[in-house]
């Protein structure tokens, strides 16, 4: 549909193929990612179990984090400091982090700590641990690569 006295029928034509195009394409964060498929929807999924074991509390995260999910690591996370025992949080399941999961991890470590609750996180694999490695997350929470390794740290002082 050409605009008489202001655009051109050509430019027109190519504004609405770029519509057309721009439409077939998910932009997010300044990031152009592959054309969406209506047949193949995918839904990231986050399962997040809090189990007692003794006197420590495992929390256990599996799968992909994303913002319609993250609320599932938060309650999680708020059930097991409000036990008041040591916890431990297995990522040995979790695919992928990002900087949303990591301020998740970090405002629970805050509020564990105002209640006297030590928590670590354990068995964080691959591009997990490479991340955290990267924002030097360690600096901020104790991370033990086998989980078996916290019951010896339970006693001992909190990551400042």
């Amino acid at each position: 549909m050409a605009i008489p006295g202001i655009l051109s029928a050509e430019e027109t034509a190519r504004r609405e193929r770029w519509r057309e195009m721009r439409s077939r394409w998910l932009v997010t964060s300044k990031r152009l990612t592959i054309p969406r498929d209506p047949r193949a929807r995918h839904e990231p999924t986050l399962n997040c179990a809090v189990e007692e074991h003794g006197d420590v509390t495992i929390v256990r995260v599996a799968g992909e984090p994303d913002i319609d999910n993250i609320g599932a690591l938060e309650d999680a996370l708020d059930r097991a400091i409000a036990r008041c025992q040591p916890i431990l949080v297995t990522l040995s399941g979790l695919q992928y982090i990002d900087s949303m999961g990591l301020h998740v991890l970090v405002r629970a470590k805050e509020r564990a700590k105002e209640v006297g609750v030590t928590l670590v996180l354990a068995h964080p694999t691959g591009s997990v641990r490479r991340v955290m490695e990267m924002v030097g997350l360690g600096r901020v929470v104790r991370i033990v690569p086998d989980p078996v390794s916290m019951p010896r740290l339970q006693h001992e002082p909190q990551v400042n």
